[in-house]
């Protein structure tokens, strides 16, 4: 094995134990030996991501669309990168899923693709675009937990919340210590209006990681919930009083 290839190999042992800026040094002396490498191009857009350093992992995404454009992953990655970037425009969302609908039809298999496109539509409210997107990913592969869940979501949004409680048992069956599972049952439950089921599975997703801080804002959002009727309740009473204020008034004056 030459010198780059040791640098490469270290880098991906690297990347798996998360130690990512160590891993980026690693692909960077790699890619000296290997600078047209699209493999090397995408482990270092990609650690660059995970980095949440957006700018250069979209330049190392760029890099490899211009070396290898029939590539998916280049197109795949630019896209999800994206996502995450700053506001949007019309144009911007448009040129997201141009990039998806690339990596899709240079490469229609790839569950991860379809799975964040799936998310990219949950996110702009195209909830069915959400749903049939998460389906071609569960088709790809039935046991992928990150698209079962898209599914989950995707489902409650629309509203068909038998459909969803049956694939979060799915997903459950397949991967029971799953928070992100417990995370996207707790958030269909807060769109029924039911606070104690939210909790329980929000609580259940921090039992699994007490750091997973989707499922401390759910916490946030049952509270919320669960302060609704209290403040409705006071609302409509001062409503009455000022009501009963007026009516006082007007007959006082109508007969008085």
């Amino acid at each position: 094995m030459d010198i780059g290839q040791n640098h490469f190999k270290r880098g991906e042992v690297l990347f798996e134990l998360h130690r990512y800026t160590e891993a980026l040094e690693e692909f960077h002396k790699a890619l000296i030996y290997y600078p047209n490498d699209t493999e090397l191009h995408f482990r270092i857009a990609k650690t660059h991501y995970a980095l949440n350093d957006f700018d250069n992992a979209l330049l190392y995404s760029d890099k490899l669309i211009t070396l290898a454009p029939d590539n998916r992953a280049g197109y795949a990655l630019k896209a999800i990168t994206l996502m995450l970037t700053n506001k949007h425009t019309s144009k911007s969302l448009k040129s997201i899923e141009d990039l998806f609908k690339t990596s899709i039809e240079l490469d229609p298999n790839d569950e991860v693709t379809w799975s964040h496109f799936s998310k990219f539509y949950y996110h702009l409210g195209r909830f069915e675009d959400a749903l049939e997107a998460s389906e071609k990913a569960i088709a790809i592969s039935p046991s992928n937990i990150f698209s079962l869940n898209r599914k989950i979501l995707a489902l409650g949004r629309l509203g068909r919340y038998e459909e969803a409680e049956e694939c979060s048992q799915l997903a459950l069956s397949l991967d029971p210590n799953s928070p992100l599972t417990y995370v996207s049952k707790g958030q269909n439950e807060l769109l029924k209006k039911d606070a104690n089921s939210a909790e329980g599975a929000f609580m259940e997703a921090l039992r699994l990681s007490p750091q997973f801080a989707e499922a401390t804002q759910g916490l946030k959002e049952v509270e919320k919930l669960r302060k609704e009727p209290k403040e409705n309740m006071i609302i409509g009473c001062i409503a009455w009083i000022i009501i009963l204020f007026i009516l006082f008034k007007l007959i006082k004056w109508l007969f008085f």
